[in-house]
């Protein structure tokens, strides 16, 4: 597996994540700030839409993990809660264990 192209791929998704997110909590709190007459289902719905959208990073992350630990044969479901619940830092403690458990394969077959 070619974990470069991996990376990238995440990557790929998660910048425009950020960005999509940035854009609606900016759009909606501006709409919220302008306007003084609103009802109660279109605050909370705004509200609820702002939250969803501010946690795609988070989702993107965990759809990623999911898909890398299927791959690789690991606790899939495990990592992509842990990728839902600390994103980044859960895809950082994934590459860490691959490659300290990548250099101790490669370890123990060279001293065979």
């Amino acid at each position: 597996m070619n974990m470069r192209k991996e990376i990238e791929r995440l990557i790929y998704w998660y910048a425009p994540a950020i960005i999509v997110a940035l854009l609606i909590d900016y759009i909606l709190t501006s709409y919220i700030k302008a306007s003084h007459d609103l009802s109660s289902i279109i605050l909370w719905s705004s509200i609820g839409i702002s939250i969803v959208f501010s946690h795609l990073h988070h989702v993107v992350v965990a759809i990623w993990l999911y898909v890398i630990s299927k791959q690789l044969n690991q606790k899939y479901i495990l990592w992509s809660f842990f990728g839902l619940v600390a994103h980044l830092f859960a895809a950082v403690i994934f590459l860490v264990l691959y490659v300290y458990e990548k250099n101790e394969m490669d370890s123990r077959s060279s001293r065979e």
